[in-house]
């Protein structure tokens, strides 16, 4: 238990970091990361280039602070469609029941046998390419899951005492909803939005690693992986080595806030507080 809270605490400081040095990009670092010098292709480390130069001489620090804005843009913008597609179709599905249940339930299974990178795509060889499209992609490729843990969640809880009295007192599905539902459902939502937020980036790098994520022209950490592909048997690790840090480091810090979450929402102490909100509803 120790160690998740410190392993938590310290992927909270490194992603403070994270999001505080990539939107402050402009003022750190004196190169534009679109800027091409052929002049300078894949310099090593040195003190005018903290991390060196890719294959077309662009500075790849400015680059990963500018990438790291895509990636956690992405990666909360896909969370919040799939939580909000999710948390609906979960809900309707799970306190309806019955055969509105069973269609919906059958439908989410048939999505689940599809491959989800398979699904993203052939969505993203539609449409046109753009962050937009991506976020849209990802969120909407990615609320499977959440949805089948709060159909279960609604099953659970409207079948309590407390969600029952309400029923018997006039309480209107939405308020049933507010003010019980959702209030008890918030820890799989939050831990399911930590894992979430993982996956989005992950994909994110994978999708623009493919060609079918964001422009070329722009700054991604898959896009870096990309152009530094071709260059890594030549010597110039470090075109590979800091966009790939940066997506497992923050993916990990981000894994391992889950896990915390998780923890949480698994401890006595949790469990008798949400024990103590039921028997107050009451």
């Amino acid at each position: 238990m120790k160690l998740t809270k410190w392993l938590a605490a310290v992927a909270c400081v490194y992603l403070a970091l994270l999001l505080v040095f990539s939107f402050a990009a402009p003022f750190i670092t004196g190169h534009d990361p679109v800027d091409v010098d052929l002049g300078s292709i894949l310099q090593p480390p040195q003190p005018g280039h903290l991390m060196g130069t890719d294959e077309m001489g662009r500075d790849i620090v400015s680059r990963l602070l500018y990438s790291a804005r895509v990636s956690l843009s992405v990666g909360f913008a896909s969370m919040l469609v799939s939580l909000v597609a999710g948390v609906v179709y979960g809900t309707v599905s799970g306190y309806c029941g019955g055969w509105i249940d069973r269609i919906m339930m059958r439908l989410l299974d048939t999505l689940l046998s599809t491959p989800s990178l398979l699904i993203m795509i052939g969505a993203q060889a539609i449409l046109s390419p753009g962050l937009l499209t991506v976020v849209l992609v990802i969120g909407l490729t990615g609320w499977m899951p959440l949805a089948r843990l709060i159909r279960t969640e609604m099953f659970e809880r409207k079948e309590e005492v407390f969600i029952q009295a309400s029923i018997v007192a006039g309480a209107s599905p939405y308020r049933l909803f507010v003010h019980h539902l959702a209030p008890h459902s918030l820890p799989t939502i939050l831990v399911m939005s930590a894992s979430g937020v993982g996956h989005a980036i992950l994909s994110e790098s994978t999708l623009s690693f493919l060609g079918l994520g964001i422009p070329p022209h722009e700054a991604s950490w898959g896009n870096m992986l990309v152009g530094a592909q071709n260059h890594l048997l030549t010597g110039a690790w470090w075109a590979v080595a800091f966009p790939g840090a940066g997506i497992v480091l923050t993916v990990l810090a981000i894994t391992f806030l889950g896990d915390w979450l998780q923890s949480r929402h698994g401890s006595p102490q949790f469990r008798n507080k949400r024990k103590g909100e039921k028997e107050h509803v009451c």
